[in-house]
């Protein structure tokens, strides 16, 4: 982790009911972005959660050491990233980026030890 700590980003989507089960195998734990995001030095794990009231409503949260980290990760595999994301387009009825953000006091490294 460096000094300006663990960046985070938050991800909300709907999955089409239809096409849950798939939705759950490209954005759960051992998923395909899991094992892209697994490819950079600086990605430390994804939390995936589904909403205990509305089945298809998902939530991600990815967890790099760095935005530099991430940055390099981008910059080296931005083709297979988007080439995923291209592949993603059926499984969702929508798909937000909540925000990114910097975890401190290495809270995040804590949690998920």
């Amino acid at each position: 982790m460096t000094p300006e700590g663990v960046y985070v980003r938050i991800w909300d989507y709907m999955a089409k009911p239809e096409a849950r089960a798939e939705f759950e195998n490209f954005y759960g734990p051992g998923g395909e972005w899991v094992q892209l995001f697994g490819r950079s030095k600086a990605f430390l794990r994804t939390d995936f959660f589904r909403d205990r009231d509305a089945e298809n409503h998902y939530l991600t949260i990815d967890y790099f050491s760095s935005k530099a980290g991430f940055d390099d990760f981008m910059r080296e595999l931005r083709q297979e990233y988007e080439a995923l994301d291209r592949r993603c387009d059926g499984v969702t009825d929508s798909e937000k980026e909540i925000g990114t953000f910097i975890a401190l006091g290495g809270s995040v490294l804590r949690a998920g030890a």
